[in-house]
């Protein structure tokens, strides 16, 4: 697993975590903000990876067939 690929996993695994503290009933109003931010810059992170991949897989892709 590549740097990029393991920090995909890190932030797909906070995000989650936030998302377990936020559906909580004990919601932490002092950190709510804080987190809820933290999860938005998090899902930026993944859907530029994700675009990025994507990106490198059509250019692959359109490499294999032109051959």
């Amino acid at each position: 697993m590549t740097n990029d690929e393991q920090s995909y996993v890190n932030a797909i695994s906070e995000i989650e975590e936030i998302l377990r503290s936020l559906d909580t009933e004990n919601v932490d109003i002092d950190r709510l903000a804080t987190d809820v931010q933290k999860a938005a810059e998090l899902i930026d992170f993944c859907r530029d990876r994700l675009a990025a991949a994507q990106t490198e897989v059509e250019r692959i892709v359109s490499a294999f067939d032109e051959k």
